[in-house]
């Protein structure tokens, strides 16, 4: 049977760490059991790509999370956020029970590609770096066994 099209997964190049987090091309289901910085960087790949508005959504104790993402975007001067919204959102597991819901809908500020344009190069310096790191120590191994 297949999934009702609301809920249908969208995979990228994320692959595993983007499962059950993008429910449409740009709605993002925010949780506390992963990282901030994964809904942070799929919310910054969502506007590079082109999206007008991305939606960070959470339920109950996700709200939190949800306003540190936009937070940090902001704080970054990657988007403004443009609507908030609040509601009760009817949850049905083992018993009925209404759960508060926010949503913060965020666009691209006017410095937002060359802000990320200066993040990817800095993120690609880092990776330059890194096989660096871990040949020096190596080196100073093989040297003092010599």
């Amino acid at each position: 049977m297949d999934p009702p099209a609301e809920n249908v997964e969208k995979k990228e190049e994320g692959g595993n760490e983007e499962k059950g987090v993008l429910q449409d091309s740009n709605k993002i289901r925010v949780s506390t059991a992963r990282s901030l910085f994964l809904y942070i960087n799929i919310c910054k790949r969502l506007l590079h790509e082109g999206e007008a508005e991305v939606e960070l959504s959470g339920l109950g104790m996700a709200i939190n999370s949800v306003v540190s993402c936009a937070e940090i975007l902001k704080n970054q001067k990657l988007v403004a956020v443009t609507k908030i919204s609040t509601s009760l959102s009817e949850v049905q597991e083992w018993r009925q029970a209404n759960v508060p819901k926010l949503q913060v809908f965020v666009k691209k500020s006017p410095q937002f590609d060359e802000i990320y344009a200066q993040q990817l190069a800095a993120k690609e310096a880092a990776k330059a770096e890194e096989p660096a790191k871990k040949e020096e120590p190596e080196k100073m191994e093989s040297a003092a066994e010599s």
